[in-house]
């Protein structure tokens, strides 16, 4: 009797602790489920998160450009890359910023001339179009503040473009990186800068992709 006891009581012991280790175990696994989903929406909130749109490629621009008129090419800007710069100094010198936005790429021209023909449309580096063009915004606002604050003015002086780089062709695009200029005023010695992002080329015309600088 004494021995059956014993027994029930050990088994009694060993299902409770069976029990309380399953607990704890199901309490871990909803913990770090919580702590997944805190992390993940951490991650969403950052600055230029990619995600995977559930959506092909092709929807992710229709939605991007609904409502937007379609381009028939790149509008305003030039016709060489260095017509472009010219414009881009004789804007900062006036501190006409209506003139530096119209060098600058459109929101349609983005949506029909520039992401389709991007490796954003595939994977690996399949991205809403609406999150590039966000980051590129970005940029380029953060950049022409620094333009009009730092290099605008009737002293600021931009010569000499220099594109060391071959183009970079995209379907029917070109870009130009890495073009530097040079800078200089009326107290400040003469020193080559980056002052713009790539320079677009397509069917005779150029505009700046963005204004993000080294200052």
């Amino acid at each position: 009797m004494t021995q059956r006891c014993t027994r029930q009581a050990t088994t009694a012991a060993l299902v409770l602790a069976a029990v309380v280790a399953c607990a704890r175990h199901d309490a871990q696994a909803r913990s770090d489920s919580a702590a997944r989903a805190t992390q993940d929406s951490v991650n969403r909130a950052q600055p230029g998160y990619i995600v995977d749109s559930i959506f092909p490629a092709e929807e992710e621009i229709r939605r991007f450009t609904e409502g937007v008129p379609r381009p028939a090419g790149l509008t305003g800007g030039a016709k060489s890359r260095e017509e472009l710069v010219r414009q881009f100094a004789a804007a900062l010198r006036t501190r006409d910023t209506a003139a530096l936005r119209a060098l600058h790429v459109t929101r349609s021209e983005f949506g029909y001339l520039v992401f389709p023909d991007s490796p954003h449309m595939r994977p690996p580096y399949k991205t809403k179009p609406l999150v590039i063009w966000m980051q590129l915004m970005s940029e380029s606002e953060r950049g022409l503040a620094r333009l009009l604050e730092r290099a605008a003015g009737r002293s600021a002086r931009i010569s000499q473009l220099r594109c060391p780089d071959e183009p970079r062709v995209e379907g029917t695009n070109r870009y130009w990186r890495n073009c530097s200029v040079m800078l200089s005023g009326a107290s400040t010695e003469a020193r080559r800068m980056h002052l713009f992002g790539p320079i677009l080329e397509r069917d005779g015309r150029a505009k700046f992709l963005s204004y993000a600088t080294d200052f």
